[in-house]
């Protein structure tokens, strides 16, 4: 992934909990949104550096969550805390099984989500950072599973969408 070692980062799945989420959220969509606005956004041909980029900023997120102290933080819907509260079981449940997790959630997920979400919003810098971030965080919420939840997804998107509220009215 990046800099951060898979100990690290196994470590960080674990120890997440439910009341670091948003700080978890808001330091990986500034990353996130930060880079895809950047110069160091191709805007074409994405690879494995990519997504390998990413993915080390979402763990350095979790990684962070827990030094978080925010101000001000947007309204949790029942929506958003399903979501958050599936994340926190779906880092759980991956962390409860060391490397196979790690692989599970990098090789299987956030590496091919990645690509394609940045591949499918080339145009829309924004539309490519919300859709990066999301997929993120929600192949932490899958946990173990394999089928999909769109609820869960949705919770995620209705967070965006009140980070994406909350800071522009700032």
């Amino acid at each position: 992934m990046s800099e951060i070692t898979r100990q690290t980062m196994t470590d960080a799945l674990a120890r997440l909990a439910r009341e670091d989420v948003p700080g978890m959220e808001l330091l990986t969509l500034d990353a996130v949104m930060t880079w895809v606005f950047s110069d160091e956004n191709p805007r074409e041909s994405y690879d494995r550096s990519h997504a390998s980029l990413l993915g080390g900023v979402l763990f350095t997120g979790l990684d962070d969550a827990a030094t978080v102290a925010l101000n001000d933080q947007p309204p949790e819907t029942e929506t958003i805390a399903r979501a958050r509260d599936r994340l926190v079981e779906g880092a759980h449940e991956l962390a409860s099984h060391g490397e196979a997790g790690l692989d599970m959630l990098i090789e299987r997920r956030i590496v091919p989500a990645t690509i394609g979400e940045l591949e499918r919003s080339v145009d829309s810098p924004t539309q490519q950072g919300a859709c990066t971030w999301a997929y993120l965080l929600y192949a932490i919420a899958m946990g173990e599973r394999q089928d999909q939840d769109e609820q869960i997804m949705a919770g995620i998107f209705e967070s965006f969408d009140a980070w994406n509220a909350l800071l522009s009215a700032q």
